[in-house]
């Protein structure tokens, strides 16, 4: 059984990998280690989101989680698709365009 994160971290992104990238990294490089993240790619790509998260699958101890949206919804449903799944007793947005 999974102990409950402290903060949930909704990442949105659509086809920009090197950005999504950084943003992981700081999720990652964080001192508090209570929290998941929970990217939503919105209609982009999901070849490149699952290859960064696969790249990252050892530090992040299954911290992250990836819903694909199969066409954009936009930034505030791809938010609400993140809200319908977070375990967080707080919920930070943190864009792939945030580091």
């Amino acid at each position: 059984m999974q102990k409950t994160p402290r903060v949930s971290i909704v990442t949105r992104t659509k086809n920009r990998p090197a950005l999504l990238g950084r943003a992981i990294d700081s999720a990652l490089s964080q001192t508090l280690k209570s929290w998941e993240m929970i990217i939503v790619n919105d209609g982009g790509d999901s070849a490149p989101v699952d290859a960064l998260v696969k790249k990252v699958a050892k530090d992040a101890a299954g911290r992250i989680r990836v819903v694909h949206n199969r066409k954009s919804l936009g930034m505030e449903a791809a938010s609400n698709c993140a809200l319908k799944v977070a375990r967080g007793a707080y919920v930070v947005i943190h864009d792939d365009d945030d580091s």
